[in-house]
């Protein structure tokens, strides 16, 4: 059996052939991505690992290098949050004000008859997802990020829809719940507040998260992805996934691939539209908090983001919730995933200093699939970080 399994994990390295300085000491981190991407049949990926804030491993496997270029999905929302703490400190917002009245430019279509909770949704709802939309079977049934044919049919615009037409469009669509009851995951959250850090900054959210937020980092590389593939960034990988759509775009015709086309990733900018390396990510990762580099975050914001919500009952007694663009947990560790089709990316900030960033190019061929490939690379990076006998010391 023993022989079976050398061979099996030779194969699969064989398969998935890997890039960058091996680092003997933490194979187990090879064994691990090669594994997954093995299991579920992924073509590229990235890992980056940082101890204390240093770069102690970073590897490409299959047809990625270290520093290839992933979308990084929902991980997007953990870069929005600190441009809004940031802007918190410099005095530009407060947390708990109301959050549309600061995109009075747009309004709800005429006619309609927006639901009047929407004037009371804070900052903070936006960011602990309590804002009042639930996407959810049970909610709504539908996420407005992904409804752009709708939206631009109803609306009278052209495609595919802007982050600015969805709010519009979602202005005069009702609220699932009382504002900061509860938590219901919710992008759409995440992209007002990209509209609200362009309106107090009077720069594009990308601009202003470029210049204020990533180059004080040290981190010049990350920008906002482009949907269609002639957009597709020298390092950047290509995406793969099953099936076709139907194109958001109305000059790209015919069915696309889901990742080239079946959505608008750049209306996704600040809940799902940024792409990256995974260096560059756990750079970000420890530049919040100053993990062996400065801090970005003074204490008192780093407090607010992994604070648990004292409002939304379901939180009061659980083992983790949601802060400001993380999962938290009462021992300190911080993380989230990412996904889209053609993309699957998790990180982890460990109590004890260390940083995990994974970046996929293929989630699997189904939402059962997705989530059990998060669950794997959870138990994975923390399993393949238990057998690592001594760590690298420079």
């Amino acid at each position: 059996m023993v022989r079976i399994a050398l061979f099996l994990l030779s194969a699969a390295s064989l398969m998935h052939g890997q890039a960058g300085t091996a680092v003997p000491a933490l194979a187990s981190f090879d064994r691990l991505m090669t594994s997954l991407m093995d299991s579920y049949q992924i073509p590229a990926g990235s890992l980056a690992l940082t101890k204390n804030g240093r770069l102690v491993f970073s590897r490409g496997y299959g047809a990625a290098q270290p520093d290839s270029i992933f979308r990084i999905a929902s991980l997007s929302k953990a870069i929005t949050a600190v441009a809004i703490l940031h802007l918190v400190e410099e005095g530009k917002l407060t947390l708990d004000q109301p959050a549309f009245a600061l995109l009075p430019d747009l309004p709800s279509p005429a006619g309609s008859y927006p639901d009047k909770r929407l004037a009371s949704i804070t900052i903070r709802q936006l960011l602990n997802h309590s804002g009042g939309w639930d996407r959810s079977p049970t909610g709504a049934n539908f996420d407005p990020m992904f409804q752009s044919p709708k939206i631009c049919r109803e609306l009278d615009v052209p495609a595919p829809a802007s982050a600015e037409n969805i709010i519009r469009w979602m202005r005069a669509k009702p609220l699932q719940f009382t504002p900061g009851t509860r938590y219901a995951y919710s992008n759409f959250g995440y992209a007002v507040l990209g509209r609200i850090i362009e309106r107090v900054t009077k720069m594009t959210y990308e601009e202003y998260v470029r210049r204020h937020i990533l180059a004080p980092m040290g981190i010049t590389e990350m920008q906002i992805g482009r949907t269609l593939k002639s957009g597709r960034l020298p390092k950047e990988v290509e995406y793969k996934s099953s099936g076709d759509a139907r194109s958001v775009f109305p000059d790209v015709p015919g069915p696309v691939p889901w990742p080239y086309g079946g959505w608008h990733l750049e209306a996704m900018d600040a809940h799902g539209g940024w792409v990256a390396s995974a260096p560059d990510y756990a750079k970000f990762l420890n530049a919040i908090d100053g993990r062996g580099t400065k801090r970005f975050l003074s204490a008192a914001s780093v407090a607010e983001l992994t604070a648990r919500p004292a409002s939304i009952a379901e939180w009061k007694e659980s083992k983790t919730w949601y802060g400001f663009g993380f999962n938290i947990n009462p021992v300190g560790n911080w993380w989230h995933s990412g996904s889209l089709d053609g993309t699957a990316t998790y990180h982890i900030l460990t109590n004890d200093g260390f940083a995990w960033v994974v970046f996929f190019n293929s989630r699997g061929d189904s939402g059962a699939a997705s989530k059990d490939l998060f669950r794997d690379i959870d138990r994975g990076l923390w399993q393949a970080s238990r057998e690592v006998a001594a760590w690298p010391s420079r």
